[in-house]
Order: C-alpha cells, then sequence, then structure tokens
C-alpha cells in the first residue's frame, strides 16, 4: 500500500463516519417528524417518552443501515473524490502518471470491505434483535397481547393462541396442532395457560392436555374414540422473540440466510417471499459495488470541470441505479422465479458499471 493509498483511504473512512451519522440522523427526525404522535401517550412523562424513542431508534438503527449502507459508501467515495478534485490534489496525481483506474482502486477496494460491515449486520446482528424491531412506536414497552394464528415453528407444528403478551411472555388458551411429514394431523396439543421457560427453551403448560387418535396405538377400540393425556410442557423453537417479530410484515428480512434455508427445507413460511429475500441477500453486496462504479464515473474525469455538474451527474445516475432496483425487489411479482427480481439489476446495470470503468481515459 502506497502513501497515496493511505491518504485517499483515510479521507474515505473519514468521510464514510460524516456520511453514516449524518444520513441516519436525517433518517431518523424524519421518521420522528411524521410519527410523533404515535410516541405520545397520555399519562405518560416526558422521560418514559424519551426512552420509547430512544428506544425504538436505537435498535432500528440497524435496519436503517442496512437499507442506507450502499448510498453512504457512495457519497463517501464521491465526497473524497470531489474535495480531492476542489484542491486540484487530482490533477497532482494525474500530472504525476497515476490513472484515474489507480486512483479509484483504493475507493472499490474499501468499498468491498465495507459491504462486510453489511453482512455482519443483516445476519448476525439483526436477527438477535428482531423481536425489538417488531415493536410498533405506539407499543415500545409490548404491554400490548394480540392473538396468535397458525405460526409454523419449523417443526410442521401450527401454534396458536388466543391472548399473547409479550411483557409476560404468557400465552393463554394455547392450540397446538402437531403434523406428520407428509402434513396429515398427528395430535393436538391445548392448554389454558402457556409461560416461556428460558432454561428449558420450552413452554410450561397449565392444564396441558394432548389429544391423539387412538387408531394410531389401540386398533381395538373404536375409530372415532380420542384419547386423553396431560402434558406439563411444549418444546418448541417457537420462543418469545419469534413470537414478537413473526408479527411484523417485514419479518422474513429480520432472519439470517441460514434460517431462510431452513424454513425453505422445512417448507415452513412464504416459500416465495423468502426466495426473493435470500438471493437479494447475495445481490445486494453486488449492487452496492455496482453503484460504487458507476456514481463515482462522474468524478472521474481528465478535464477539468465544475464539481457540481459532476455532483448532479453522479447523483442521477446512481439515484435512477437505487430507484430501479428498489422497484425491483419490492413490487415485481415473480411466483414462477422469485430469484428474477433480485438479480434483474445484477443482469441490467453490472455491464453498465463494466463499460462505464473501461471507458474512463486514464
Amino acid at each position: 500500500m502506497k502513501i497515496i493509498d493511505k491518504y485517499i483511504i483515510k479521507a474515505f473512512l473519514w468521510n464514510y463516519f460524516i456520511s453514516l451519522f449524518v444520513m441516519i440522523g436525517l433518517y431518523i427526525i424524519i421518521d420522528l417528524y411524521v410519527n410523533l404522535d404515535e410516541f405520545l401517550k397520555e399519562r405518560e412523562s416526558v422521560a418514559v417518552v424519551t426512552a420509547n424513542i430512544a428506544s425504538y431508534y436505537g435498535y432500528n438503527l440497524f435496519v436503517y443501515f442496512s437499507q442506507l449502507a450502499g448510498l453512504i459508501t457512495i457519497v463517501a467515495a464521491a465526497t473524497t473524490l470531489a474535495r480531492m478534485q476542489r484542491s486540484n490534489e487530482l490533477t497532482a496525481l494525474l500530472a504525476s502518471g497515476t490513472s484515474l483506474h489507480r486512483v479509484a482502486a483504493p475507493l472499490i477496494v474499501v468499498a468491498l470491505l465495507m459491504n462486510g460491515l453489511w453482512i455482519l449486520n443483516q445476519e448476525i446482528v439483526i436477527p438477535q434483535v428482531a423481536d425489538k424491531l417488531a415493536r410498533s412506536r405506539d407499543n415500545i414497552e409490548g404491554q400490548r397481547a394480540f392473538p396468535v394464528w397458525f405460526v409454523p415453528d419449523g417443526r410442521g407444528d401450527l401454534v396458536s393462541a388466543l391472548k399473547y403478551s409479550p411483557a409476560d411472555e404468557e400465552i393463554k388458551h394455547m392450540l397446538v396442532i402437531r403434523r406428520t411429514p407428509d402434513g396429515s394431523l398427528q395430535e393436538i396439543i391445548s392448554a389454558e395457560v402457556a409461560n416461556w421457560n428460558e432454561n428449558r427453551q420450552s413452554w410450561d403448560l397449565v392444564r396441558g392436555s394432548m389429544y391423539k387418535d387412538s387408531r394410531s396405538n389401540q386398533p381395538g377400540l373404536q375409530q372415532t374414540q380420542i384419547l386423553r393425556t396431560g402434558v406439563p410442557s411444549y418444546a418448541s423453537p417457537l420462543g418469545p422473540k419469534e413470537l414478537m417479530y413473526r408479527q411484523s410484515a417485514q419479518w422474513t428480512d429480520f432472519l439470517s440466510l441460514k434460517r431462510i434455508q431452513q424454513l425453505q427445507q422445512d417448507k415452513m413460511g412464504p416459500q416465495t417471499r423468502l426466495a426473493k429475500v435470500k438471493h437479494s441477500r447475495v445481490t445486494t453486496p453486488i449492487m452496492n459495488v455496482v453503484m460504487l462504479i458507476i456514481g463515482l464515473y462522474a468524478f472521474l474525469h481528465r478535464q477539468p470541470r465544475p464539481i457540481i455538474k459532476d455532483a448532479t451527474m453522479s447523483l442521477v445516475m446512481t439515484g435512477v441505479t437505487f430507484a430501479t432496483t428498489f422497484v425491483a425487489i419490492n413490487l415485481i411479482n415473480a411466483d414462477v422465479h422469485p430469484e428474477l427480481p433480485a438479480w434483474l439489476p445484477v443482469i441490467v446495470f453490472g455491464p453498465i458499471a463494466a463499460v462505464l470503468l473501461d471507458s474512463i481515459h486514464t
């Protein structure tokens, strides 16, 4: 690594952290301005409201970073080149025989490393706090109970409840439908109350009962007779955290890639949505680099040009790429080929980025 590489990387990292705080801070301010009424409740003190706001946005910082990571990198890299151009440092580098490709190389390499932060955030951090991300703005404390209807637990069981209280981690009137691998009914478990036991990773049942068709083990009885036995607990991977984040419409976005693949293998959950999310986890880092190259193209030229012109050109090109990617992933319905919306932006803009990079006059 040469001195100029260290200089460019240092300037990029400084601009990156500034862009990170500014863009995420602006995101929070706009969201808070629009949704402030949802945090305000009667008979709640300023301290409680402030704590709720801090808790909500403190956890959602990870989601905002996941959404804006690519744009933050582009803004930081563009700002770095714009400052070098304004101070004539870029002109001095070109006069020394350094090519524009060589100037852009450290920015692209560091951008690739920054994708590692996005992956760690998406695959490790967000799944750990998924239950916090599913909270609504007017129910930060988790005091509001909600019903649970036929939620798959990943083993073929379907869990329902008339009322689940997140604050107490308590289920009232629990009903579990256990199924065989082919999907037919195996047995039913019911309980008046179920409390989560963290040590055993199971639900402790109050008046728990298991109902099973007698034909499975006692063929001498009548076919219509159902056997009832008491059960003290129900072991399940569907704990309070998962019950909480399953209430969010975007709960599949909170899952790790490993968990998504597991749900696909078990045929649980919305398969089309899971496939789309899985492929977008692969294509998002690729598109972050593609957008970076497209955004930097406006600044990589040998002839002097107004910075505002370069910035406008970069903004338009990056905006079109980002908007197209957003529309493809979120609005295109591809039930037959769910991977298509995720890969379509790469197919379209990947060659464009390669052509732009090759066309830079060095």
